[in-house]
């Protein structure tokens, strides 16, 4: 018969946090409103996200997520966030593998590999 560890409802609480943060990760990298423009005679101009852009001309919105020629800092944050949210997803997956699974050889290994991806996602 497998023994399972048991944790403390601080381990509990942590874990739900990291779940909520990675909820928050996706919303954040879905989101249109990372930048939003204003010219001072007419008002908000449009808003910007990472993959969509929109304009306001009147009273009609024209959103796209075609940008030519996208500055640098914008595929950086692309890059980095995609990344975050690979990396931060597996140091959950490790985490639950070592929290839930039995004890045995691999558990220093899942602990190890969690602990890693998750300082290098910065989660």
């Amino acid at each position: 018969m497998a023994s399972f560890k048991k944790f403390s409802v601080l381990a509990l609480i942590a874990i739900v946090l990291l779940i909520f943060g990675g909820i928050l990760h996706i919303i954040a990298i879905a989101t249109p409103y990372w930048h939003i423009t204003y010219e001072a005679t007419v008002g908000r101009v449009g808003h910007y996200g990472l993959w969509v852009g929109c304009k306001y001309f009147l009273t009609l919105v024209s959103c796209s997520g075609d940008f030519i020629n996208p500055p640098a800092w914008l595929l950086g944050v692309r890059a980095m966030d995609v990344l975050g949210m690979l990396l931060g997803t597996t140091s959950l997956v490790l985490m639950g593998l070592y929290t839930f699974a039995p004890s045995g050889k691999w558990t220093t290994t899942y602990k190890v590999s969690s602990v890693v991806t998750a300082l290098v996602a910065g989660k």
